[in-house]
């Protein structure tokens, strides 16, 4: 008989949210780390919603911005647009402990916003 035990895990989580609804004409990086994690999990609240392609949320892997995690993540509820890790998609996995969440919206309509846990 072999036995063999699994070190413990300890699983931390953080939530990023624009507010709700979100203002016009915002450019909001938010870093995230959790040094010595192996990856991070982010799951959108299924109340997620922005302006189609014109308010949005990229995932980017460091703070030179010039690599993104997954694609732009955006749309409304009511739309068939709407594209959301952990609502209507997989959870976005991120291969690293950190990333930065961008959220953008231009100069009008706004919706609900975003809701994130990672």
């Amino acid at each position: 008989k072999v036995t063999a035990s699994l070190p413990p895990t300890r699983g931390y989580s953080r939530v990023l949210e624009s507010k709700h609804p979100y203002d016009d004409n915002e450019d909001v990086y938010t870093e995230v780390s959790f040094p010595g994690a192996r990856k991070l999990k982010l799951v959108f609240d299924k109340r997620s919603a922005t302006e189609h392609d014109c308010d949005y949320v990229f995932i980017y892997k460091d703070n030179s911005r010039t690599e993104k995690w997954g694609t732009k993540y955006t749309g409304r509820v009511d739309g068939n647009d709407k594209v959301w890790p952990g609502v209507n998609l997989p959870p976005l996995i991120v291969e690293s402990d950190h990333c930065v969440v961008y959220f953008h919206s231009d100069g009008s309509n706004t919706d609900w916003g975003y809701h994130l846990t990672v």
